[in-house]
């Protein structure tokens, strides 16, 4: 899956520079192609040009690929939307030891096609290496990217860490590329913004269209005044003038400037700008100045235009419906057509849960979380205590059940569920139940009380122990104890000569990747099988000393005369 999710990002890199050319972001081809950012998947030539249409682009780039051993195998088509045609495309194979090179090779015949001879400084960009030539940290690039899915806030929160990592790499600036985008998903700005202008500094000169995804995650900082500097910078380039203007437009707006903001756009009209886009725009205008007609008007504009809404418009238009505060059924209808045909927008979930909540919606809100933790068990857990705390506040005890069981059929651990479920099944009836949910939870701890309370009502039976005394086992007990000391002292030496050993096996494996005389790799090779065989004997010996350890304690109570 890594192979397709490089060469998806580096078309999009270097086709994105060619003079003229705007390439449509990741996120608005996952909001029309379902499953796009499912790299398991094939997904049909015909249901990217049908998706293509909507959007508005005027070119299809397709590819598909197929593993051979250490070659990777390469299909790629040009396709004109507008004339309903091939233009170009090749089948390659291009060995994965030089993957950059072939996959160069066909973006330099596609921008070929595009726009026919190339300027210098784009065929210097074309041929610049942007992902090094360390294959593990190539694929470690492209599984960063699976994993950011469709590029939502949680998950992009999660994959920050390792693009920062990958971006590190002096070379791979596909990394800083991606990663940007990633961390400014994940409202890190400051870190995006360092990222571009890494990128900036490396290929400003012949790619100034970069300056305007900085002037965006500026805008998204509230840095206003850099956010203008940046679109100003890309307004240099005659064919960035026109989305350079649509910037601004957005910089204005989201600093409140909205009339400033609607000029701007009525300005792009008027030069010939995309009426569609700026219409949709407009209809966003229209919402932050609390005139929800026009902003109707604008939206049946667009869409006469054939702009096609999608997840993300929707998205937005919810989002703008929210900040008035008294739109909120506008807001809720939005946010619904923002989650799509798999309802699993994850972004569009939350904002449904916080508005439900404000609006005093408990019920709903709760609902909307369950549906997260259905998308992701893992990041969303901790929003089934808060669902179920939402249900009972609604008295909608059943749900809360529901939820609270699910949170513990998943296998994950917090008493407070545990607690609140016992209760709840204590409140029916159940009361086997409720005792099997707390038994053996401490009850000196937080919810202690509350352990102690459904014990109590439950009228559980104590579970007594019985530990003989007396002179006539004061020896039985010497030998006990002397059992007991030898036993955990074996465990102790175990556990400790274990992680001693385990350490150097770390060390000397870390050696034995990096080495690279044939000589020196044997005599790692045998000192680390010394090393891990040696770690295994004591650690299977701290195995013995705990068992026997434990041993010592049953055994004797169990043996008793008492």
């Amino acid at each position: 899956m890594f192979i397709s999710a490089i060469a998806e990002a580096y078309f999009h890199f270097k086709i994105g520079a060619l003079p003229g050319i705007q390439v449509v972001p990741f996120e608005r081809i996952a909001n029309n192609v379902q499953y796009f950012r499912d790299f398991s998947r094939r997904i049909s030539r015909t249901t990217y040009i049908e998706a293509a249409k909507k959007i508005g682009a005027a070119y299809l780039f397709y590819q598909e690929y197929e593993p051979k051993g250490k070659k990777v195998k390469f299909a790629t088509e040009l396709y004109s939307i507008t004339d309903n045609k091939k233009i170009s495309g090749r089948t390659s194979e291009i060995a994965l030891s030089g993957f950059e090179n072939g996959l160069f090779d066909l973006v330099n015949e596609v921008a070929g096609a595009l726009i026919g001879t190339l300027p210098n400084q784009t065929q210097e960009l074309l041929a610049a290496p942007v992902l090094g030539s360390n294959e593990r940290q190539i694929a470690l690039l492209g599984q960063a990217i699976v994993s950011l899915g469709d590029f939502s806030q949680k998950k992009a929160e999660k994959a920050a860490p390792e693009f920062e990592k990958l971006a590190r790499d002096r070379v791979m600036h596909l990394a800083k590329f991606i990663g940007a985008q990633t961390l400014a998903r994940a409202r890190l700005f400051d870190k995006a913004t360092a990222l571009q202008r890494q990128l900036i500094a490396t290929f400003g000169r012949m790619y100034p269209g970069l300056s305007l995804p900085l002037a965006a995650y500026y805008r998204m900082q509230e840095s206003y005044g850099d956010a203008l500097t940046a679109a100003s910078e890309a307004s240099r380039e005659p064919s960035l003038k026109l989305p350079s203007q649509i910037e601004k437009a957005r910089i204005y707006e989201a600093e409140g400037k909205l009339d400033q903001a609607k000029r701007e756009y009525e300005s792009v009209l008027s030069t010939g700008g995309e009426d569609g886009e700026i219409y949709f725009q407009l209809a966003l205008v229209s919402i932050g100045l609390n005139d929800l007609r026009q902003a109707e008007r604008y939206l049946e504009k667009a869409a006469a235009a054939g702009r096609t809404l999608d997840r993300g418009d929707y998205f937005d238009l919810g989002l703008r419906y929210k900040a008035l505060g008294t739109a909120n059924e506008e807001a809720i209808n939005a946010f619904r057509n923002s989650l799509g045909l798999q309802q699993d927008n994850e972004d569009a979930w939350r904002q449904l849960a916080e508005i439900y909540s404000l609006s005093g919606r408990e019920a709903e809100a709760a609902a909307c979380y369950v549906s997260l933790f259905q998308i992701n068990n893992e990041v969303y857990k901790e929003y089934l205590l808060k669902a179920g705390i939402m249900f009972e506040n609604a008295g909608y005890l059943e749900n809360a059940k529901d939820a609270y069981s699910l949170f513990i059929a998943r296998r994950f651990d917090n008493p407070e569920v545990s607690v609140r479920l016992a209760k709840l099944e204590m409140q029916s009836g159940n009361c086997a139940k409720a005792i099997e949910l707390v038994d053996g939870m401490d009850t000196l701890g937080e919810f202690g009380q509350d352990v102690i309370a459904i014990n109590t009502q439950c009228e559980k039976k104590e579970r007594r122990v019985s530990i003989p005394t007396g002179t006539g086992r004061d020896k039985t007990w010497r030998r006990v104890f002397f059992w007991r000391v030898s036993s955990g002292a074996i465990a102790v030496a175990g556990v400790v000569g274990g992680l001693i050993l385990d350490n150097q096996a770390k060390e000397t494996h870390k050696k034995y990747i990096a080495s690279q005389q044939p000589s020196e790799v044997e005599s790692l090779h045998s000192r680390l099988e010394t090393f891990v065989m040696a770690r295994n004997l004591f650690i299977a010996g701290a195995g013995v000393g705990m068992t026997s350890f434990a041993l010592s304690i049953t055994l004797p109570i169990i043996f008793s005369d008492d």
